[in-house]
């Protein structure tokens, strides 16, 4: 995050403040006073008020070299243009010192939220998620060290050193990291982390990617003793205990209970919602992909003797959710070990509500641009399909139903994920637009929908979006919620706050 003299050389320099710029140079997120060194939130609109003569360049830079000194005492270099740097080339502790103190502006004294987004640490960084404790996980993409803060403010915690972007998984409280991968079989060594425990190894032969942990972080699953190409491995089950002494324990619980195939033709699926796990895997040779059911704590369940596709697991009724390889959608029971037809001829199951109890379907795809229909259907008994979109010129949004499930969200234009984004009731009302240029949408709390617009390309779909907010049950206009934040963005468990990085670092934003 770099220490600007002026938005533009035209615009006045300000009298006895630095601020931290964001976005094009005048979007202002944080302002420090030079004498006091104290830092407050700042929002762009505030520059219009009027301002104190302005001082001479000279000036500012004895002033921004004083600064300096006072943060990161006699053994900083100092760049006028940028924060002070140490002979090596970091920031120094009292410089990120004043970055992290800057999160403790977002509990206000009177308990009120702060005015727009808050900063909690400076660099060039990378967003890889937040966990159920509400600790950002992220990525400082030059040395490639993976660190965590807390929504709230506090200390960074390292996690782990050279971690690529891709090869970061959070999932509820834990985060899984796969480092020293082997470019053959594309398997390393995976780690676990959790607040308040240091990283331990899990497996010294996991395949990037193929870990994950239950919703509630009661359990996790990790693929092991990978085959030399990576085209197959163990599913191992552990549920994850404190451990104090040793960075490398042995799972707890069950041992590999299926060897996974991963083929491109025919990718696995595998589902965890403790104590049930589904894995769906093709095997080695030509065939469809067949299911099997766990229970982790009692071992291997009766499952569906047919070949499936895209299944999904139903906590609140222990029953699965599944398309048939003939085409049907179909609803497996634990309790009643047995299989009902739901509705005869979709092409995928979309998406499932979050109480479960009715799924997006699609009838037709247009397979040239992505786009389907979207069709609701009931999850426990057979019925008539009730169409929320007719036409195949639909795509969903990231978060298919607002939080309280009673709106679908999704996109119609020429591009698949980007164009309009509309809000349908789950009968055959009709949607209602929410944003004409939209490219990305989320769910926050209860009936609230984040979007970003005005999407400016970086690197092919990722990119930097404004932010808004708006509130399907209120019908209030949108609001502006923050400027050119990074699309790879995430909300905490509660829904109530919003972590993106952008020009500068890493911001949190509860302003809904």
């Amino acid at each position: 995050m770099n220490l600007r003299e002026s938005a533009l050389d035209n615009q006045p320099l300000f009298d006895g403040a630095l601020y931290f710029a964001g976005y094009d140079g005048h979007e202002w997120m944080a302002r420090v006073d030079v004498d006091s060194g104290a830092v407050e939130p700042w929002d762009r609109t505030r520059l219009q008020v009027a301002s104190p003569p302005p001082m001479t360049r000279v000036e500012v830079r004895m002033r921004v070299l004083a600064l300096a000194i006072m943060l990161c005492g006699a053994g900083c270099a100092v760049g006028v243009a940028g924060a002070p740097v140490t002979g090596d080339g970091a920031a120094p502790a009292g410089w990120v010192a004043v970055r992290q103190n800057q999160a403790s502006l977002a509990a206000q004294p009177n308990g009120s939220k702060p005015d727009g987004p808050v900063p909690l640490v400076g660099g060039r960084l990378a967003l890889a998620g937040v966990t159920s404790d509400d600790q950002a996980v992220y990525l400082d993409e030059r040395p490639g060290s993976l660190s965590a803060i807390p929504l709230g403010g506090g200390a960074i915690v390292p996690i782990a050193e050279h971690v690529a972007s891709d090869n970061v998984r959070v999932r509820a409280n834990l985060v899984l990291v796969w480092q020293d991968l082997d470019p053959q079989s594309g398997a390393g060594t995976l780690l676990l982390w959790s607040a308040g425990q240091p990283a331990r190894v899990l497996s010294r032969s996991s395949v990037a990617g193929w870990a994950d942990a239950s919703p509630d972080g009661s359990a996790i699953w990790y693929t092991d003793n990978a085959a030399a190409d990576g085209r197959s491995a163990d599913v191992v089950i552990e549920r994850p205990a404190p451990h104090a002494s040793s960075n490398e324990l042995p799972a707890i619980g069950l041992a590999a209970v299926v060897r996974i195939h991963l083929r491109p033709d025919c990718m696995p699926e595998v589902g965890l919602i403790a104590p049930h796990l589904l894995v769906a895997d093709c095997g080695a040779g030509a065939g469809l992909r067949q299911v099997r059911l766990f229970d982790i704590d009692r071992g291997e369940l009766l499952a569906p003797n047919e070949a499936v596709d895209r299944a999904r697991w139903l906590p609140a009724s222990n029953a699965m959710l599944y398309r048939s390889w003939d085409g049907n959608l179909r609803r497996w029971s634990i309790a009643d070990r047995s299989a009902i037809t739901l509705f005869e001829g979709i092409v995928s199951v979309e998406a499932v509500s979050p109480d479960g109890a009715d799924a997006l379907v699609t009838t037709h795809q247009d397979w040239k641009t992505g786009h389907t229909d979207l069709r609701r259907v009931s999850t426990t008994v057979p019925g008539p399909l009730v169409a929320i979109r007719a036409t195949s010129d639909l795509s969903l949004a990231a978060d298919a139903f607002t939080s309280d499930g009673a709106r679908t969200l999704f996109f119609t234009g020429d591009t698949p994920g980007s164009g309009i984004l509309n809000a349908a009731p789950l009968d055959s009302s009709p949607s209602v637009p929410i944003a004409y240029e939209a490219f990305l949408a989320r769910a926050a709390h209860d009936r609230v929908v984040l979007y970003g617009d005005a999407f400016d390309a970086l690197d092919g779909a990722h990119g930097r979006v404004d932010l808004h907010v708006t509130n399907l049950a209120t019908n209030d206009p949108s609001r502006s919620l923050a400027r050119a934040a990074d699309v790879a963005l995430f909300l905490n468990a509660a829904r109530d706050r919003v972590v993106y990085t952008g020009t500068g670092g890493l911001f949190v934003s509860d302003s809904f």
